[in-house]
């Protein structure tokens, strides 16, 4: 599928875009979606922890309809899907870390975080939907100071170049829309 077969809603500052996606899908909205925001004001990441996502950051979520890769392993697989799309959209290698984190250089540059949603109704082909939560330091890093469980950098600083949104979220979501298995 490609990421033109998915649905783009994007909004200007949101307080997730993870909480956004999830309202989507329970109100019957069409599967897949990516939800992005220039800024997110709520943010979060593994085990509930802020996600501080400035202004100059790529900041989306997925969400497919039923169930993608099992459990445990989506989080690995989405990180290494979305560290393809960087490359592909940057030239840069990122570092994997498991379970969902992207380093460059030692330090953070991206995070994931991957929900399950149970839906009732037609919504998700009955069985729920997915979501993938990717938050990119692209342009921008963190405020100094913040509570970082370790360093973090941009994609910008890496590569000596801003970085373009749309077309590191585009290649993203390629990576992401190719981990789907056909439905039977």
């Amino acid at each position: 599928m490609s990421p033109a077969a998915a649905r783009s809603v994007e909004l200007r500052r949101c307080g997730s875009t993870n909480a956004v996606a999830a309202a989507w899908c329970r109100g019957g909205g069409g599967l897949p979606v990516c939800v992005s925001a220039s800024t997110q004001t709520g943010g979060r990441g593994q085990w509930g922890r802020a996600w501080l996502s400035p202004a100059g950051g790529c900041w989306f979520t997925l969400a497919v309809s039923g169930s993608v890769g099992d459990g445990e392993g989506l989080p690995l697989a989405a990180a290494a899907a979305v560290g393809r799309g960087i490359r592909a959209a940057t030239g840069l290698e990122p570092e994997r870390v498991a379970p969902n984190d992207l380093l460059i250089g030692g330090a953070k540059v991206a995070g994931l975080l991957c929900e399950r949603l149970a839906l009732a109704g037609g919504t998700g082909g009955g069985g729920g939907a997915t979501l993938v939560g990717v938050g990119i330091n692209a342009n921008a890093v963190p405020a100094a100071g913040a509570a970082l469980r370790r360093p973090a950098a941009s994609l910008a600083a890496a590569a000596g170049k801003r970085i373009d949104l749309p077309r590191l979220r585009e290649a993203c979501v390629a990576e992401l829309l190719s981990l789907r298995m056909p439905t039977p």
